[in-house]
């Protein structure tokens, strides 16, 4: 698990620097709050520091399954750095 200054992650890859608290908190959130979740991802940056493909986006937007499924994918992604997710280039 990386700390919260964001410069240290297990799995061997890195998450984007600054908001990184905010990072770290929605990592729970997405296993039980899915709104605020949902807020996290369209109101932050998180759609432009993570490759997310428009369909998936699309697909979450609509259904509260396909945003927990997707959630899950964060919280795996978070803690080990692998998983469909990857970081922006």
């Amino acid at each position: 698990m990386k700390d919260i200054s964001g410069t240290q992650k297990s799995g061997g890859s890195r998450l984007p620097t600054g908001d990184t608290f905010k990072f770290n908190c929605h990592a729970g959130v997405a296993c039980f709050n899915g709104d605020e979740f949902k807020k996290f991802i369209f109101e932050s940056t998180f759609l432009s520091r993570f490759d997310v493909p428009l369909k998936t986006v699309g697909r979450f937007k609509e259904s509260d399954v396909e945003l927990m499924k997707f959630g899950f994918d964060w919280v795996k992604f978070f803690l080990t750095g692998t998983g469909p997710l990857g970081v922006a280039r």
